[in-house]
């Protein structure tokens, strides 16, 4: 959809022959009938894979354990894309009540949207802490690509900006191998903050384009 964008746009010059316009606004159309499209679908599956299944019923459990086991099951993927990983565990956490499966798939999202979105040579740290108020908070901090402040503002209200979404652009950043991320920027983080309320945690994201993301799982303390 960007590429439409830039040519309905003229940004690089005249199209010329008005028909090219003509299908170029076709396709334009087409692309975004797509996004609605994938979208009402994803939102049926997304309200089918939040239904606890029996074996994963709430339950009081390990916070740094379930990270623990994220970090050691994709180190490898840092070690090859020669990215620093640095881990700030709080020792002693309590235990939380939460869906430890789909806690897990959460945190390898955020971890794999971080790897994918920073650079060779940049850092992925990932941290535990215990707040003031008593809650817990579990956060993915990358040095990497990070998001305009338009597009994070509309990430939050849940929408889907096309800016994020479409691979060409994601490409267009130049971010060695880094273009395209596992369920994109909009539609991941629209199924996480799904999926962190199921697990009974708020999700947070703090991002500035050029410096980086943050990534946050809060645990009340109550």
């Amino acid at each position: 959809m960007a590429l439409s964008d830039m040519i309905c746009t003229e940004q690089f010059g005249p199209l010329g022959n008005e028909k090219y316009r003509e299908y170029v606004e076709d396709i334009h159309a087409s692309a975004h009938h797509a996004l609605k499209v994938l979208t009402t679908s994803l939102d049926t599956a997304l309200t089918a894979s939040l239904e606890p299944a029996s074996s994963d019923a709430a339950t009081e459990v390990d916070i740094n354990a379930i990270l623990k086991a994220c970090l050691k099951l994709t180190e490898p993927n840092f070690s090859a894309s020669g990215i620093i990983l640095r881990r700030e565990i709080a020792p002693e956490l309590h235990h939380v009540a939460t869906r430890a499966t789909l806690l897990h798939q959460i945190i390898l999202n955020l971890l794999g949207n971080a790897l994918k979105y920073t650079p060779e040579d940049g850092t992925i740290t990932a941290r535990s802490e215990l707040c003031q108020d008593g809650s817990i908070r579990l956060s993915i901090i990358d040095t990497g690509l990070g998001i305009a402040a338009t597009e994070l503002a509309t990430l939050r209200s849940g929408n889907l900006p096309p800016r994020v979404n479409d691979p060409s652009t994601q490409a267009s950043d130049k971010i060695s191998n880094k273009s395209g991320i596992a369920s994109s920027h909009g539609l991941g983080l629209n199924l996480i903050r799904a999926q962190a309320k199921a697990c009974g945690a708020e999700f947070t994201i703090e991002s500035q384009r050029g410096r980086g993301t943050t990534t946050c799982l809060i645990f009340s303390g109550e």
